[in-house]
């Protein structure tokens, strides 16, 4: 999961970054007029970003190891454990 946000996450939100400091400098020159090219470089990095983290999000809901699915895969892989090492005693509960 850390690969993927890394990989998918990290540069749309540095191009947010790069975009704000391009805007930053703009504004700090009085390069009004670039601001009309400029904020709608930001926006649609903004929402390049917010795709990306939905998509991210939404394939984490659809995986068969999410939230109700990683403790049954837990719980098998337990079980299939506690099968080939019967010496050990393994106890459960849930919050």
């Amino acid at each position: 999961m850390a690969a993927d946000l890394h990989d998918e996450v990290l540069p749309p939100l540095y191009n947010v970054h790069l975009m704000g400091q391009v805007l930053r400098q703009d504004l700090a020159a009085g390069r009004l007029l670039d601001l009309e090219s400029d904020i709608p470089s930001l926006l649609r990095a903004v929402d390049t970003a917010n795709e990306t983290v939905r998509g991210l999000i939404r394939g984490l809901r659809e995986s068969p190891l999410g939230t109700a699915g990683f403790a049954r895969t837990l719980s098998c892989s337990f079980g299939i454990w506690a099968l080939w090492h019967q010496h050990v005693s393994i106890s459960t509960w849930k919050r």
